[in-house]
Parts: C-alpha cells; sequence; structure tokens
C-alpha cells in the first residue's frame, strides 16, 4: 500500500513551464509568479503514457484539469 499526499494545483501563468513561487487563491496577480487555484478533481483518470492526471472540475463554469506530479508531488 502507498501513501496519500497533497499537492496544490498550480497554473503556469507564467509561462516558464515550472512550477516556482505562487500567488494564493483571492491575491492580486503577479506576472512574475504561479497562480494557485481552489479546485479539486472529479472523474480522475492516470495516462498510462506520462503519469499525468486527469479530471473534471465540478461547479460552473466546468474545467478539464491536468496535473503532472513530477519527481516530489507536493513541491514539483
Amino acid at each position: 500500500m502507498q501513501a496519500q499526499g497533497w499537492s496544490p494545483l498550480v497554473l503556469d501563468s507564467n509561462g516558464n513551464g515550472r512550477r516556482d513561487a505562487y500567488t494564493e487563491p483571492g491575491e492580486s496577480s503577479d506576472s512574475a509568479k504561479d497562480t494557485r487555484i481552489r479546485s479539486g478533481f472529479y472523474g480522475v483518470s492516470v495516462d498510462p503514457n506520462d503519469g499525468s492526471v486527469w479530471g473534471s472540475s465540478l461547479g460552473m463554469p466546468g474545467a478539464l484539469l491536468r496535473f503532472v506530479p513530477g519527481d516530489n508531488p507536493s513541491s514539483t
């Protein structure tokens, strides 16, 4: 059995291709930082090719989410 973990959902809003410092939901945006979003997964599926996790977001409007866990999911 493996342990379960948690990681914030962070959008690469500064476009540099990696997760770095981010603003919290409700904070003013900062073009130098990424943006953490408040959401959760519904209808989760793992892509066997790259290990990314796909799911939909409940609420209106809905959204499609893709999460790439990285080597250390809580910080990558």
